[in-house]
């Protein structure tokens, strides 16, 4: 049996089991928990009524949302609670929108401000991530090799923007429903660079199996790192990982795995993956790489 409650500031949805007690919450009955008032919202003009919860993370919860925009049917919803790293992101975030022509990241259209959260409201895109993409049936080479392009066009994109991500990995990478890449998620992003002065950033942000290992060491030590040979370490651990899973699901189990990568992945990973900074390759030495370039 389902009781509904509804008023302005709430909307509780339980679910009964058996005949005497409650015994286990939907998620999307936490999200609205979560978010402590109505489902409906008006943010940047558009008027969102959350239809379902589409996930969790470390710094807050995603909704999918219907919207009564011609332009847009539905929008995703990020809430966040409010500080300084919401501030960051959401700054962050608006500037690369603003200047991203080629839709190497979500269009972010604005925020509603809450006493206890913050809601960015941001294009929806309905393929998931690249993480359930690889997980689900396996990536192809093909498949491996255009979202591998479209990534480190992005990173370009955003380094040269003055900005580094810090945590990319393929669960914060989002497909359309033309399979259009995108780099998302810029809660732990920030400046490296004002004009033409970089500095340095702090080491000990970031999801640690895509940690470069610069940053394991600094870590430890409080040092700050060099933010761009961060995100490219994480590049090629993606692309490792992406052609990991091809060879997983399309290869013979009789064949070693390294025999199943091609060639110039192995040569253009020994390049990514070096373990000294002033080693690794850069955005452009991995743009002029043979097999960015192989049709």
């Amino acid at each position: 049996m389902t009781i509904l409650r509804a008023d302005h500031s709430l909307i509780l949805v339980f679910f009964y089991v058996h005949s005497t007690h409650f015994s286990q919450y939907s998620p999307i009955f936490l999200f609205y928990l979560k978010m402590m008032r109505s489902d409906f919202y008006v943010i940047a003009g558009m008027h969102c009524s959350i239809v379902k919860h589409l996930g969790s993370g470390a710094f807050g919860e995603v909704g999918l949302a219907k919207t009564k925009d011609a332009h847009h049917n539905f929008v995703a919803l990020k809430i966040v609670d409010p500080g300084q790293m919401a501030t960051d992101e959401f700054k962050i975030h608006m500037k690369l929108s603003r200047r991203d022509r080629r839709g190497f990241v979500p269009h972010l259209y604005g925020k509603a401000n809450r006493p206890e959260k913050i809601i960015f409201a941001m294009e929806y895109l309905e393929n998931g991530n690249l993480e359930q993409k690889a997980k689900n049936g396996g990536l192809t080479g093909m498949q491996v090799k255009s979202y591998f392009k479209q990534l480190v066009l992005g990173v370009k994109f955003i380094h040269k923007q003055g900005i580094v991500h810090r945590d990319l990995k393929p669960a914060n990478l989002l497909l359309s429903s033309s399979n259009d890449l995108k780099i998302a998620d810029f809660g732990l992003a920030c400046v490296y660079r004002v004009g033409k002065e970089e500095q340095e950033v702090p080491a000990h942000r970031g999801t640690p199996i895509y940690f470069a290992p610069e940053v394991f060491t600094s870590a430890a030590e409080q040092k700050r790192v060099r933010g761009p040979p961060v995100d490219i370490w994480a590049t090629g651990l993606i692309l490792s990982n992406a052609e990991y899973q091809n060879w997983r699901h399309n290869v013979s189990d009789e064949t070693n795995l390294w025999d199943g990568f091609p060639d110039d992945v192995m040569d253009l990973l020994r390049q990514i993956l070096c373990h000294e900074v002033e080693g690794r390759a850069t955005i452009d030495e991995i743009i002029s790489h043979s097999y960015f370039n192989r049709s």
